[in-house]
């Protein structure tokens, strides 16, 4: 594991065990996982289905509490914060981009790519709709603003989750299989931009991704196998 001093760490994992019931029975999920990330690295998480990794995500940046351990964000406990300040903190230093896209069916593209700003205080005025009709057109959606979720393809609407992901300009970036659903030159294309955004913004990226040659191209790869996370050197 790389080693970092404590003001360098954006996240810190210690101990996470995850564990759910079913019935009379008692599911381990994750086990002992410890993790250490600073700003400018990404990090690819492979394994097998059912292994655990989009679970790890959801634990790591506070969508799903852990059975056992801690996890930090610049040393502030993630879920010793009340509910109301773990949201906010999601909103303004969290970007998650789902494998199933979870736009709101209701509104269109760009108010769903504008929520992120409401949600982390912001309002949904000129300057913040500028914002995300920019970043629409970075993903190359800038023609599909005032269309619903239900008429675009697949693809397009991982493209809007992803801009909706970026919008805050996160500190952190979880992303389950980013471009799993997307064509070869698009994937490419979000691909760099995530990579980018980390190694330029001082920002980290945590990528669940099934391609080995996507996680060849992150400066750390780990490997979930029957709940335990191990480092590849």
């Amino acid at each position: 594991m790389t080693n970092t001093n404590d003001n360098e760490n954006l996240l810190r994992a210690e101990g996470i065990d995850k564990a759910y019931q079913l019935g009379q029975r008692n599911i381990p999920v994750l086990r002992n996982v410890c993790l250490t990330v600073a700003s400018r690295q990404t990090l690819a998480i492979t394994g097998p289905s059912g292994a655990g990794k989009t679970t790890l995500l959801h634990v790591l940046s506070g969508l799903d509490r852990p059975s056992a351990g801690r996890v930090y964000h610049r040393n502030n406990d993630v879920y010793a914060m009340s509910p109301s300040r773990r949201t906010g903190w999601r909103a303004r230093d969290v970007g998650f981009i789902f494998q199933t896209y979870h736009l709101l069916p209701e509104l269109t593209i760009l108010e769903n790519v504008m929520l992120p700003i409401v949600a982390a205080g912001g309002r949904m005025n000129d300057a913040a709709r500028e914002r995300s009709i920019g970043m629409l057109d970075r993903v190359g959606l800038a023609e599909r603003l005032d269309h619903t979720p239900s008429t675009l393809s697949g693809g397009e609407q991982q493209r809007a989750a992803i801009a909706r992901a970026l919008i805050n300009d996160p500190e952190i970036v979880f992303a389950d299989e980013p471009t799993g659903n997307l064509d070869t030159a698009t994937g490419e294309n979000i691909l760099r931009c995530l990579l980018d955004m980390a190694g330029h913004a001082k920002r980290a990226l945590i990528m669940v991704t099934h391609n080995p040659d996507i996680a060849d191209r992150c400066s750390r790869r780990f490997h979930l196998v029957d709940g335990i996370l191990s480092e590849a050197f």
